[in-house]
């Protein structure tokens, strides 16, 4: 790719193809081959005759310089221009080096998670990796995530966004659309020392061209704004904000951040819709139902609920009603005051191997009876070792 040709065209302005050629020193055919490069790596590159070329919307470049004056002491910044994953060069990075963060302007392979492809046109999002260095393995390292969340809030809402949620465990949501995600990536052995290396992609100024192929609801950060942002003001934002979350998290864990991540939690009192037949078939192996027609039953309901919230797997049979999922690193629970009453979302807990604990954190509503009696959905027995759980 012809640096000096995407410089001319960031302003997105019309520049004529004769100069452009003239410019490069390259034929007008060389052009059009530059030209398609540049389209092939996501660029919305307008061609018109009479006119010449030019971008549907000006380009913001990364600027390494100021963003590694305005990082805080110690964090190092580098600036590539096109990689294939931003979280799998820090991977490979040495650690000594860390804290350091990668951001890219283009992407050829681009990650979320469970390997699912990132769209990363050129200069259009967010694409950056933080690596870091914890001495000692972080008691609640699965909820690491979830503060990162609350990190990213802080820094969007220091650039005048106000309406971020986060959607556990990993997602930034707005106007029920997504913004961005974050994928952490770790090394080590519990008890031992620990590496991270947390990706964040963030939709800044992508158009809908450009997001050809997302097949679900996306909003951008200019959308949101109702103005244009500066990628690198955001940029400078995300790398103060995780630094400070980062670095407090290896010692206080994600206790702090608790309050502020349940006030963003995307589906807190949010209505839960379910139906007897999708109750029947929570994971618990009820006596009921070890038979192979039982077997089938249940494989259906769990297919159809893993589309709702919450998974049922507990709850409560008496009234009050409390729906409890019990993951493996959180538990989510919806809450409804009588049997006709709507269930709605309280505030998800990460677990870190301890549901108990968990569960004696929940924030149940001041009209809550003292003592809940829990029983299997299914069968209604009262111990969760008397259905086989």
């Amino acid at each position: 790719m012809s640096e000096s040709l995407l410089d001319t065209l960031a302003d997105g302005q019309w520049h004529s193809g004769e100069a452009l050629a003239a410019s490069a020193g390259i034929t007008r055919a060389g052009l059009a081959k530059r030209v398609d490069k540049l389209r092939e790596m996501g660029l919305d590159v307008e061609a018109r005759q009479g006119l010449g070329y030019r971008l549907t919307q000006p380009l913001e470049r990364l600027d390494a310089a100021h963003l590694q004056a305005t990082a805080p002491a110690g964090l190092r910044v580098a600036v590539v221009d096109s990689t294939d994953s931003t979280n799998r060069q820090l991977l490979d990075a040495a650690p000594i080096d860390d804290p350091q963060a990668l951001l890219a302007e283009y992407q050829t392979a681009g990650r979320g998670r469970r390997g699912r492809v990132w769209r990363s046109p050129y200069g259009a999002n967010l694409y950056l990796s933080l690596a870091w260095s914890f001495t000692q393995w972080p008691p609640q390292l699965t909820a690491l995530p979830l503060a990162v969340g609350v990190a990213c809030a802080r820094a969007l809402r220091s650039v005048g966004l106000q309406t971020l949620q986060l959607k556990w465990p990993n997602d930034l949501w707005v106007d029920h659309r997504k913004l961005g995600g974050i994928l952490i990536e770790h090394r080590g052995e519990a008890g031992g020392a620990c590496r991270v290396v947390i990706g964040i992609g963030l939709n800044v100024a992508m158009s809908n061209a450009q997001a050809d192929g997302i097949d679900q609801a996306w909003i951008s950060l200019d959308e949101a704004l109702g103005t244009k942002a500066s990628r690198n003001a955001v940029a400078s934002a995300l790398l103060t904000a995780l630094h400070g979350v980062v670095g407090a998290f290896e010692y206080q864990g994600f206790a702090p951040l608790a309050a502020e991540w349940s006030a963003l939690d995307l589906t807190r009192d949010q209505p839960v819709h379910h139906r007897d037949a999708v109750l029947s078939g929570h994971r618990a192996r009820c006596r009921r139902d070890r038979r192979p027609a039982g077997r089938r039953r249940r494989r259906a309901a769990r297919r159809a609920f893993r589309r709702r919230q919450p998974a049922a797997r507990v709850m409560s049979v008496s009234s009050p009603m409390l729906l409890l999922d019990i993951g493996n690193s959180r538990v989510k629970a919806a809450w409804a005051d009588d049997a006709q009453a709507p269930l709605r979302m309280l505030p998800t807990e990460p677990h870190d191997a301890d549901p108990a604990g968990a569960l004696a954190r929940l924030t149940l509503p001041p009209q809550a009876p003292a003592h809940l009696d829990l029983a299997c959905a299914r069968c209604r027995r009262r111990s969760r070792a008397g259905c086989g759980r």
